[in-house]
């Protein structure tokens, strides 16, 4: 169990996240998309996108209950938002998750990995 300090910080950091997806509702649409400009490094080194890319846009359009558009920029996405909620229940209602956090971690790590793997492929 968290001594009562990490559970603070964890607190902060999920309300400060939370706080993103709020404000990420009032950012105008074409501040997001269709600017075509891209801020990802690995992207303007490699000519790739990232597992990462995309994941702006997919917030925008979470934030604005705009499921489909959101999984065209990013498929992750809705997995980011299922841990991330998961992970506010955990530390706001105290509620043991056992090893679904853990677990759930694992297979966003491998879900990014095959994201990136399909992107360079499709790349190519």
């Amino acid at each position: 169990m968290a001594d009562k300090k990490t559970l603070f910080i964890q607190k902060i950091i999920n309300s400060l996240t939370w706080l993103g997806v709020i404000l990420m509702a009032l950012v105008p649409e074409n501040w997001i998309i269709g600017n075509g400009k891209s801020l990802c490094l690995h992207k303007l080194l490699t000519g790739h996108e990232c597992p990462l890319c995309g994941m702006t846009k997919a917030s925008w359009s979470l934030s604005h209950f705009q499921f489909l558009r959101a999984v065209t920029y990013n498929p992750v996405s809705f997995l980011l938002l299922a841990i991330l909620v998961l992970w506010t229940i955990k530390i706001w209602f105290k509620v043991n998750t056992g090893k679904t956090m853990y677990y759930s971690l694992w297979i966003l790590l491998a879900c990014f990995a095959v994201l990136y793997i399909s992107r360079f492929f499709q790349a190519v």
